[in-house]
């Protein structure tokens, strides 16, 4: 499964590769939106997992042109921003939501289920 994670923090991102190394994904970052929609247009990636708050484009916007390009990728939230009504309102923009901090864990835990049902897809 190729995984492509998008978040202004390098630190976020590296510590997300850092957790994920050992697993079979093959796993590609991206700092900003624009960066993220250059990549997926020349790739193929099954999942993409963004920050909501980034400076050059904000993840709702981010998950609406990947939408577009793309409606098979698999879409998930990783934010700090736990609000419940935006949780509502990025609903139809994502498959899943997960709050920062998230453990890595869970994180491989929700990534695995994702792949499953790519798999019945």
């Amino acid at each position: 499964m190729n995984i492509l994670f998008v978040d202004d923090d390098r630190l976020i991102i590296n510590a997300i590769q850092r957790n994920l190394r050992d697993t079979s994904w093959s796993i590609d970052s991206a700092l900003s939106g624009p960066e993220a929609l250059i990549k997926i247009e020349q790739g193929h990636y099954d999942v993409i997992v963004t920050d909501m708050s980034m400076p050059a484009m904000k993840g709702d916007r981010l998950l609406k042109e990947v939408r577009a390009l793309d409606p098979s990728i698999t879409r998930v939230i990783l934010s700090g921003y736990a609000d419940q009504s935006l949780q509502l309102d990025d609903a139809e923009l994502a498959h899943r939501w997960l709050d920062k901090p998230c453990d890595a864990a869970y994180l491989a835990e929700v990534l695995q289920e994702i792949e499953s049902e790519r798999r019945l897809l």
